[in-house]
């Protein structure tokens, strides 16, 4: 049986101190200042914060939720800029599911009765196609993959960003996925079947979402911890 749900409410859990050459420099970093877990959802609410020579401000505010399965990030607005699920296996191993899915799979997703075809697509990167690049001192090409997963429900549609489903995602009872159409330059194991839903863990899903937007929202988030200050107050 999973947990229910366990809150703090804490001072700072880590504040990196990334100063430049002096100790009025550049300073990042975060601190965690509240904590839950619902339904298998381990949550964290942290502020990120910047220094200019000495004088802290706040960046952003965000909320963390992970089950293992799905993970999301909310923001200080409420907005969900993160929610994406691991696309997991019936198989097991050491006590977890497996991962299923490849960058270069097409997948079918079902949010309750509604199926949408599911791709990576990637963006155009910042290199240009008719220049002879040079590869770098240790001749190698470093490639990064950047794109959207983004979904579409016919193929006579054109693909949208997964992003604008993730509130429907969040209210939805049930959600899976299936093998649509396999990455031909994928080394798959056996055991995902083309067609066959696999299960997102999504229980505790939408209370986890509610806790975190309640979290982004709370003045603690705005208090700095004792730690933190004193370091500021000894910069100056």
């Amino acid at each position: 049986m999973r947990a229910g749900r366990r809150t703090a409410i804490c001072a700072a859990v880590s504040f990196p101190l990334l100063f430049g050459n002096s100790a009025h420099g550049n300073a990042r970093g975060e601190f965690a200042f509240a904590s839950s877990t619902i339904e298998g959802f381990a949550l964290e609410a942290a502020t990120l914060w910047s220094a200019d020579r000495g004088r802290p401000q706040i960046e952003n505010i965000v909320c963390r939720g992970d089950n293992q399965d799905l993970e999301f990030v909310v923001e200080r607005n409420g907005r969900i800029s993160v929610l994406h699920s691991q696309f997991l296996t019936d198989r097991v191993t050491n006590g977890h599911r497996e991962h299923g899915a490849y960058l270069g799979d097409q997948l079918w997703l079902y949010i309750d009765q509604d199926r949408f075809e599911l791709r990576n697509i990637g963006s155009p990167g910042r290199s240009f196609s008719n220049f002879p690049y040079v590869p770098n001192e240790q001749g190698e090409i470093i490639l990064t993959w950047h794109g959207t997963v983004s979904v579409r429900r016919h193929e006579s549609e054109a693909f949208r960003p997964l992003a604008g489903y993730y509130e429907q995602m969040v209210d939805a009872r049930s959600l899976a996925w299936s093998l649509k159409q396999p990455d031909p330059l994928a080394h798959r194991e056996e055991g995902v079947k083309l067609g066959k839903r696999y299960r997102i863990d999504n229980r505790g899903l939408k209370q986890a979402v509610a806790w975190c937007r309640q979290a982004v929202a709370s003045p603690a988030a705005q208090i700095m911890p004792a730690e933190l200050r004193e370091q500021f107050s000894k910069s100056e």
